[in-house]
């Protein structure tokens, strides 16, 4: 193989586990090992989270329900909320997903049509693999980092996260 150069975090040990991948003509690496630094939390509650498990439990369940949020990410919709909020991609974003799905199956019908097993077909095949390699980390990022609706639903939701930590 060679020499790969990465920025080491933590001083070097024996990795426990190594995985070697190659997507989209890009090469990965990603390796683990124990750090003997690190220990397990303890099982026990320490005083604050008892506190708040004590001062949650004298809310009734309407008064819970109004001070907590939740969210969950999805496939289909980068965040929905438990209100019913939907926080979507931005129509510039969604035009992006369009154009690269687009130029892939442009280039894939491209390589089926090129002489089965000729090295014009798996250069068509290698694009095709680069348009597939740049949505899922295009995809990947924009799920991360999802779109708000307007300013008005991101102060909403600010403003009661801040409402149940002051009341609790």
């Amino acid at each position: 193989m060679g020499v790969i150069p990465y920025t080491a975090h933590r001083p070097p040990t024996v990795p426990a586990a190594i995985h070697i991948a190659v997507e989209g003509g890009h090469w990965w690496l990603s390796f683990a090992a124990e750090d003997p630094d690190v220990t397990m939390p303890a099982k026990t509650l320490d005083a604050t989270t008892a506190q708040i498990a004590e001062n949650l439990r004298h809310l009734s369940v309407d008064q819970f329900a109004e001070r907590t949020l939740g969210g969950d990410r999805g496939v289909a919709k980068p965040l929905m909320t438990s209100d019913g909020q939907v926080f979507d991609l931005l129509p510039v974003q969604k035009k992006r997903i369009k154009k690269i799905r687009r130029q892939r199956q442009q280039w894939q019908r491209r390589a089926a049509r090129r002489k089965k097993g000729s090295k014009n077909q798996k250069k068509a095949y290698r694009k095709v693999a680069r348009y597939h390699q740049y949505e899922k980390t295009f995809v990947r990022t924009m799920r991360t980092k999802p779109a708000m609706p307007s300013s008005s639903t991101q102060h909403t939701i600010c403003m009661r996260l801040k409402v149940c930590r002051s009341k609790i």
